[in-house]
């Protein structure tokens, strides 16, 4: 985990210094034992915020392309990041992070699946339902604001956007009655409290400023 720390510090140095990275609720995460992070997606700079953000290793969720180049794909996989094929349902990559978190481990998902390259959430995904149900693992809503976009209008990279992330618990247990056979319900709340999470984080954002 060498690299994986190495890279941490240089990036909390950047975004620091340049991004005016603002951290909320962190100190409300568990330190240990399993955890499912679900986070909004924006930007390529996201897994980075909740990396700097948290005290712990995470490992994401990362679509397979990524992991096409050599030299690209050994550098992730110091940082703790695994594949998935997001076409169909990929079992594989259920079943290890179903295994990390029965480590003890802290699993980040983006849960549009994607990045949503405009205002507001993307469909939520079941991904997330699933890993919560079959493992039991709490789960914190990550809520980012900023990351996007990162080009200004005058096409200059990077737009230098106060970058801030908050961390909720979401109180929903997807095997209790409520839950177990409303998949739907589940994802509803969880995308409600992710854009509730937003806005308060706007709010504490404008106050800052």
């Amino acid at each position: 985990m060498i690299v994986y720390w190495t890279v941490r510090a240089l990036a909390k140095a950047i975004l620091k210094i340049i991004f005016r990275l603002h951290v909320e609720g962190e100190e409300n995460l568990p330190a240990d034992g399993p955890l499912i992070i679900a986070a909004n997606h924006k930007s390529f700079l996201d897994p980075v915020v909740v990396g700097v953000a948290m005290r712990r290793v995470i490992r994401f969720i990362a679509k397979e392309e990524l992991f096409r180049y050599p030299g690209f794909s050994w550098l992730i996989r110091q940082l703790a990041a695994f594949p998935v094929r997001r076409e169909g349902h990929d079992v594989a990559a259920l079943r290890k992070a179903v295994s990390f978190l029965n480590s003890g481990e802290a699993v980040g998902v983006f849960v549009e699946g994607t990045r949503i390259r405009r205002e507001g959430l993307g469909e939520i995904k079941p991904g997330i339902y699933l890993l919560a149900r079959l493992t039991g693992a709490p789960v914190y809503i990550a809520a980012i604001s900023g990351t996007w976009p990162l080009i200004d209008r005058n096409g200059r990279f990077p737009r230098i956007n106060r970058i801030s992330i908050r961390f909720a618990k979401l109180d929903a247990d997807p095997k209790s009655e409520r839950f177990a056979k409303d998949k739907d319900a589940y994802l509803a709340l969880l995308g409600k409290r992710l854009e509730e999470e937003l806005a308060a984080l706007k709010t504490s954002s404008s106050h800052r400023d």
